[in-house]
This record gives C-alpha cells, structure tokens and sequence, in this order.
C-alpha cells in the first residue's frame, strides 16, 4: 500500500481525534452532538477505544448535566415554603409550657402575692360602743349616732337632740363628732389622762382602746364607753415616780370642796358601769352634806371660781347662764378627770372640821 492510501486512511481517525480534543476543550456540546457518537464509532473496528472514549464522555457530561442548562441552576427556596415554617414551629413547640405545668406559675405566683399582701395588711380598727351593759358594734365604714333617736336611742329626754353625736370611720380613722346645735360633751380616757371638751360642730378621733364620753341633757347625765380593737394612742411612762395625786389642771382642794363635788357625783359614783344619771339639786346636795343652802352655793362659787382659772369650761355660764348646767359641766369633769372616785365616798360622812364660814 503506498503512503499515499496509508495517509488517506489514517484520516479519519486524526479527525475524530481532534474532534475530541476539540469537544474535550471547549464547552461542552449539546444533546444532537452526543448522539453522533455511534456514527463515529461505526466507522471500523480499528476505532472502538475512540468510540468508547467519546461515548464514557457523553455518558459522563450527562450523569454531570450542562450547567448552562436553565433547569439545573438551583434557586433559592421562598421564605414561605413549608420547609422554612415547620422548623421554628418546632422549636418553639419544644420551648413552649407543656399545660397545667409552667403554665400555671403567673398565676400562682399573683395568688401567693395576694396571700402575703393580705397577711401584711393591717387589720382594720374595729370599735364597740357600750351603754347601761349594752354592746354596740360598728360595722367599719359604718356610721353610728347617739340621741333620743339613732343606732344608740339613749332616752326620751326633751332636753336631748334626737341626733346628737356621730361615730364614723373617715381617712382610716373612728371619729366622734358632736352634729348638735347646743350640748356639748367631755371626752376621756380610761385612766382620765387626757381630757377634752366637744363643742357642737367640733369632732375628735377615737384614738384610745377605751374611751369613756360623757355629757348631760337638763338634770340628767349621761356616759357610755367607746372599745377600740387597735389603739393608735401609746402612753409615755416617766421613769420617777411622783408621791401623791396627779390629775388635770392640779387644784387643791378643801375637805369641804371635795365633799360639795362627792355630793354632786355621787348617783355617778355609786352606779356600776356606764349609763344615765340624775344630778341632784342645790338643795339635795346641802341636804346631803347637812348644809344650809346659802352655804352650798358659797362653795360651789368658789369651786367653780377655781376650775374656771385653769381653763375649764362651762364653769361660768354668763348672765343667761343657768346653775342646772354648770352643775352638769362640773360633774362631767371631775369624773373624766378622776379627781373623784367612789372610794372617796366615805368622805361624805366625815365630819367636817372646818367652820360652817369656811370656803
């Protein structure tokens, strides 16, 4: 065979030779170029390892896929697939308060913080007004009133308002008020420490675990307790003890004096608990003492002479004054005081050693 024909039939294989560089080299051919491979490898039998290697490269670009191919390129999930929402449902599923277990703890915890809010509150005051051996409990917030008509409906006397004192709870506080236009009373203590006098329109807080009120109505006296369940009064104590009687507005006074006021006391001294009294007359109480008249009032003017100095009132009652109401007033304050009591009653049989001219 001459070089001639050897050179024309070593032809094709260079050309499927530099076909396959070619398609090796550049990008990579379409689906119509990868089915020209059995064309090729067709040709004779000398050309099978070419065939096949340009077959195992189609095989290999399609197992790979063209990546100028549009529906190889792999795009972004949308924020909204099911993918995307079921994880953090998840977790938050797995974070959430299973029911009937942590769920529950604000509200034990508001509960627990009730109970101990209520613990530490203070427990409201609650007061008893007691008269003649009667209980009268004031519901708080309430309102109580004393008179000839009222909660407290004391007597039928003319000379009583029908509403005259008010107990009320206002700002946390028990308050006695005098709503009348032309009594007044005397507010104590128990231990007669502390004293006022209740004017018509004025008021007082009910500041003492037992407070004792005291006024009168014509002829009549009257008292009735009030009980506190909390107290916002404390009492100071002093380390030394003073000898002998300590009382309000000090005043000495004569064995004679202090039997005109045990004469006048006395239905109030000799009753037991609270309730009404009558005061006796000027007469009754000379009577009493085995005084003349004229020699009574002497006394009771000098009497009240004195207490009028330390700025006890009532005990001048002026040109319309009358002797029924100041009698009262002085009655009503040496038992608030205490300058009295009923162990002093033995006094009233003592002879009296003074001259019957003596104040």
């Amino acid at each position: 065979m001459s070089a001639r024909e050897r050179q024309g039939k070593a032809e094709p294989v260079d050309g499927v030779r530099t076909g396959l560089a070619a398609m090796m080299s550049a990008e990579p051919a379409s689906d119509p170029v990868v089915e020209e491979g059995p064309s090729v490898s067709a040709s004779a039998p000398a050309d099978a390892p070419v065939t096949d290697a340009v077959e195992a490269s189609a095989i290999a670009l399609a197992m790979a896929g063209d990546p100028l191919e549009p529906d190889a390129e792999v795009t972004p999930e949308a924020p909204d697939a099911p993918e995307a929402q079921e994880a953090p449902d998840a977790e938050e599923a797995s974070e959430a308060p299973a029911v009937g277990t942590t769920g529950g703890e604000p509200e034990r915890d508001a509960a627990d913080a009730a109970m101990a809010a209520a613990d530490t509150a203070p427990t409201p005051t609650r007061v008893t007004v007691e008269f003649a051996g009667e209980y009268f409990p004031i519901e708080p917030g309430g309102r109580f009133l004393v008179g000839r008509e009222g909660d407290l409906a004391i007597d039928d006397n003319l000379f009583l308002h029908r509403h005259f004192l008010e107990i009320a709870e206002i700002g946390g506080l028990w308050w006695l008020a005098n709503i009348g236009s032309r009594l007044q009373a005397t507010v104590t203590d128990a231990s007669g420490g502390v004293q006022a006098w209740l004017a018509p329109g004025a008021r007082l807080p009910l500041v003492f675990a037992v407070t004792s009120v005291i006024f009168s109505a014509g002829p009549t006296t009257y008292e009735f307790t009030v009980h506190s369940t909390q107290p916002t009064f404390r009492g100071t104590h002093r380390d030394d003890e003073v000898t002998g009687e300590s009382t309000i507005g000090d005043v000495p006074l004569t064995l004679s004096q202090k039997q005109l006021l045990l004469a006048l006391a006395e239905p109030l001294l000799r009753r037991d608990g609270t309730g009404m009294s009558a005061i006796p007359s000027s007469t009754e109480a000379a009577a009493r003492l085995g005084w003349a008249v004229t020699r009574f009032n002497r006394k009771l003017d000098n009497v009240c002479e004195k207490f009028d100095r330390i700025g006890v009132p009532g005990m001048r009652g002026g040109a319309r004054g009358s002797a029924v109401n100041r009698r009262a007033r002085l009655v009503e304050h040496v038992i608030a005081s205490r300058l009295v009591d009923r162990a002093d009653l033995v006094l009233l049989d003592t002879v009296d050693a003074e001259g019957p001219d003596a104040d």
